[in-house]
């Protein structure tokens, strides 16, 4: 715990005496820093996250990037989140005039938008063609198909606030699993039983309710 980010310094030195432009860090779920419930051991997290900044953006660690992966509820809570930590809230806080519309791409925060259906249909046929190639086969489902997949996904009530990419991913998978595997199934009664398995006979505010107590569920106090 004391000496790690020296030895990514000391690693990404290394990395360019080599031959490489230099050694790039990934730290994903910046959201477990913000879980932290001791106020001390989070801010003293954030201090690092502080030095680390620093030392890439002013020379001292040359060879070394850094891509921090987090929730914007992590970087914007004032109380507890980065911008929690006054000297790491003005560093990282949008200008004033790449705040808006226009967005630039060198500023210290990159604010990733959810991917469009369209993204989503792209990705859908793309994962097509290489389970295909995986199991070498020839690609059965059209896009005709891959959208009426999309709409039993994005039809759910609260899929705007609610789907995730991994969720459409993981479904789509199983499809292509179970087609694959059992080639007597059929693709539309797969998706027709799938609609049928949703809840039926429910008032839109009972059903809002279930989804809305299926999101809380998972927050803590």
């Amino acid at each position: 715990d004391d000496n790690w980010y020296d030895y990514m310094k000391l690693w990404s030195e290394f990395t360019a005496a080599i031959g490489y432009k230099g050694l790039l860090l990934f730290i994903d779920e910046g959201v477990n820093l913000y879980k932290i419930t001791n106020s001390v051991s989070r801010q003293s997290n954030y201090e690092k996250l502080l030095t680390m900044f620093n030392d890439t953006m002013q020379g001292k660690a040359e060879h070394l990037g850094i891509y921090m992966g987090g929730t914007p509820q992590f970087v914007e809570d004032e109380r507890r989140g980065l911008f929690s930590y006054d000297a790491l809230r003005s560093r990282l806080i949008d200008g004033r005039y790449g705040s808006g519309s226009l967005k630039t791409y060198t500023s210290p925060i990159l604010k990733l938008d959810m991917l469009s259906y369209e993204e989503i249909l792209i990705l859908l046929q793309k994962l097509r063609d290489i389970h295909a190639l995986h199991f070498k086969y020839e690609p059965q489902l059209t896009d005709e198909q891959l959208i009426a997949f999309m709409q039993i996904a994005v039809n759910r009530l609260g899929a705007e606030e609610l789907l995730t990419t991994r969720e459409v991913v993981r479904d789509f998978m199983d499809l292509l699993h179970t087609l694959h595997q059992h080639p007597e199934a059929v693709f539309e009664e797969l998706l027709g039983e799938r609609a049928a398995a949703q809840p039926q006979g429910k008032g839109n505010n009972e059903a809002a309710s279930d989804d809305l107590d299926d999101l809380l569920a998972e927050f803590e106090l």
